[in-house]
């Protein structure tokens, strides 16, 4: 069976070395998924330029939380769902949001529920959404704009959830001591 190295930055060099070093100094810790992710440094560099350009998506940064937050869990990455939930708690978004997300059960505010059903759509039907579920979209406040905002927020989420499926990263404490204070 294939395993994969956790690496960090003692055993790396070059580019890896550099990542590492980088995303260590911008969490104030190195994310499990980093270490294994870095087997293919242009990977890390892909996952993080593209998180970097979700920065000028006209979404809000509660709304690109969400859909992230969405996408982890329809993609069963416990890794990434765990830490999406540390920053839509952190981003604000409301709590009977967050738990509906994960129970599945009905989202009260109307935004957000759009929001999350086209990310399901998205993932569940491969970009083959209806017609109809595009305007439900856009009849809940979106634009056609965002529709492809919530494209580019698919890819970055399948890229981390199918790399973490390989490797199963544990949970960092530095999230699960995070999450804990934020729930209380």
């Amino acid at each position: 069976m294939t395993s994969f190295t956790q690496y960090n930055k003692h055993n790396t060099k070059g580019i890896a070395h550099e990542l590492l070093c980088g995303i260590e100094d911008q969490f104030g810790f190195l994310p499990n998924m980093f270490s294994y992710m870095v087997e293919s440094p242009v990977t890390v560099q892909a996952y993080l330029q593209l998180n970097q350009l979700t920065k000028q998506c006209s979404l809000t940064d509660k709304q690109k939380q969400l859909a992230m937050l969405t996408v982890s869990i329809e993609n069963k990455c416990d890794f990434c769902s765990n830490n999406h939930k540390l920053l839509a708690i952190q981003h604000k978004i409301e709590t009977q949001t967050i738990d509906a997300v994960f129970s599945g059960h009905t989202i009260n505010n109307v935004q957000d529920a759009a929001l999350v059903r086209m990310m399901q759509a998205l993932v569940q039907k491969r970009g083959f959404v209806e017609h109809t579920e595009i305007d439900d979209f856009i009849d809940a406040g979106f634009t056609r704009k965002q529709i492809f905002e919530c494209i580019l927020i698919v890819t970055i989420k399948t890229l981390s959830t199918y790399a973490n499926h390989l490797n199963n990263p544990k949970l960092d404490p530095e999230v699960i001591a995070m999450l804990e204070k934020e729930e209380k």
